[in-house]
C-alpha cells in the first residue's frame, strides 16, 4: 500500500455551503420578495469505498412580481 505525504484524513470530506439570503429590508428596497428555498445534497464514493466525499449547496429564488402582488 502507499500513501501521499500529508494527504491523511482526506479519505471522507463533507462540504457544505453557507445559506445566503436577502434581509427583509433587503427585499423591501429591491422590491423582491422569497418565493422559494432548496437544499441539494450530492454524495460521491469510490468503487473501493475508501474515498468518499459529500456536498450540500443551497438556493433561494426571489421575486419581484411576487413583492408587487402578481403571481
Amino acid at each position: 500500500m502507499a500513501a501521499l505525504a500529508g494527504c491523511e484524513g482526506i479519505t471522507n470530506q463533507s462540504f457544505e455551503a453557507s445559506p445566503v439570503g436577502l434581509s427583509t429590508d433587503a427585499q423591501e428596497r429591491l422590491q423582491l420578495r422569497e418565493v422559494s428555498q432548496d437544499t441539494l445534497s450530492f454524495s460521491e464514493s469510490a468503487a473501493d469505498g475508501n474515498v468518499s466525499v459529500s456536498v450540500t449547496s443551497h438556493t433561494a429564488v426571489y421575486s419581484r412580481a411576487a413583492a408587487l402582488g402578481g403571481l
